[in-house]
C-alpha cells in the first residue's frame, strides 16, 4: 500500500468503493480508513525517525573505506541487496528500490525516502572474523532483524 510513489495510496481509496458498489456490496468507509492507516504510518515514521535522532553519535566515521562495504548481500527470505558505490556514495538497491545511503555513526547507515525525506532502512555492517565486512543487519516492522551475509565476489573471494 505505502509504496512511495505519490499518489499510490489514493488508487485504492477511488478504486475500492467502485468495486464494492459493482460488487454489490455495502459501503465501506474506505477513505475514513486509509486516513487512519496514512496517519498510523505518519506516526511510525517519526518514531523512527526520533530513535535515529536519540541514537545518532556525531562526528564518527565508517570503520573501513567506502568501496568495502560494495557488493552483493543474500538473505534467504527476503533475497539480495546490493551496495554499490556511485559519485563517491553508498548506494542501496533492494527490491527495485535505489535510494543513497547516509552515514550515521561508526558502520551504520541510513536511507531516505526520495519523496517525503524520511528514513526508510537503517543498515548495520557487520565485520566478519577477518577484519572485513562480511553481512547487514536490516531491522524490519515489528522488531525483526533480517540478516544479509555478503556474497563473496568473482574477482575478490570474501575471506
Amino acid at each position: 500500500m505505502f509504496n512511495g510513489m505519490p499518489g499510490a495510496n489514493l488508487r485504492p481509496v477511488i478504486a475500492f468503493p467502485v468495486i464494492d458498489r459493482l460488487l454489490g456490496l455495502s459501503n465501506t468507509p474506505w477513505s475514513e480508513r486509509y486516513k487512519k492507516e496514512d496517519l498510523e504510518f505518519t506516526v511510525r515514521q517519526k518514531n523512527f525517525s526520533d530513535s535515529i535522532k536519540a541514537t545518532w553519535i556525531k562526528n564518527t566515521k565508517p570503520s573501513h573505506t567506502l568501496n568495502a562495504y560494495t557488493g552483493t548481500y543474500t538473505n534467504p527470505i527476503y533475497g539480495d541487496m546490493i551496495i554499490e558505490l556511485q559519485n563517491d556514495r553508498l548506494v542501496f538497491i533492494f527490491r527495485k528500490q535505489k535510494r543513497i545511503l547516509d552515514h550515521i555513526h561508526f558502520d551504520q547507515f541510513l536511507t531516505k525516502d526520495e519523496y517525503n525525506d524520511q528514513p526508510n532502512y537503517r543498515l548495520h555492517f557487520l565485520i566478519n572474523n577477518n577484519g572485513k565486512i562480511g553481512s547487514i543487519n536490516m531491522p524490519f516492522g515489528g522488531g525483526r532483524v533480517a540478516e544479509f551475509v555478503k556474497m563473496a565476489s568473482p574477482s575478490a573471494p570474501l575471506q
